[in-house]
């Protein structure tokens, strides 16, 4: 007996619904700091942090995770200055110096307010996500304007 066999046997599939995944409207939303990583680019030449970020909210907004990378060390010089710019704006909106900052796990548990968009998929595979275009010090009514009660929560 397999290990998925004690938790998947009883599984009608026919009656499991296809749940498709959509990105939340863009707007102001509050987030919490739930992981950050420090892992090379694609290419292997550079490095990233990759913070991810737990929003908080009412139903269809609570729990969705959104990612930033954000770029550290790169070949491409215009990378890493955005990088560092909007390592600077989320460390001071989250109240860090940036001179200070040099242990990302202090970043973990921190309050911050986010503005998403939406960055479409060029590929029709991929479903478009959610991405963060400005970071915003955090304060209670962003959670207070997200609840919705008919959303499904994630």
């Amino acid at each position: 007996m397999s290990d998925l066999d004690n938790l998947l046997g009883a599984v009608d599939w026919n009656t499991v619904e296809d749940i498709a995944f959509q990105p939340l409207p863009p707007g102001k939303y509050g987030a919490k700091i739930s992981k950050t990583d420090l892992k090379l680019t694609k290419d292997g030449s550079g490095q990233m942090l990759k913070v991810e970020f737990t929003l908080m909210g009412g139903k269809g907004v609570a729990n969705r995770k959104v990612f930033e990378n954000v770029n550290l060390q790169n070949k491409s010089e215009k990378a890493v200055q955005i990088g560092r710019s909007q390592l600077k704006k989320l460390l001071l909106c989250v109240g860090i110096e940036p001179d200070s900052f040099k242990d990302s796990s202090v970043l973990l548990g921190q309050m911050v307010g986010v503005t998403l968009g939406i960055k479409r998929s060029d590929n029709d595979e991929y479903t478009d996500l959610n991405k963060i275009k400005e970071y915003h010090k955090f304060e209670d009514s962003l959670l207070e304007a997200n609840f919705a009660e008919d959303e499904i929560s994630f």
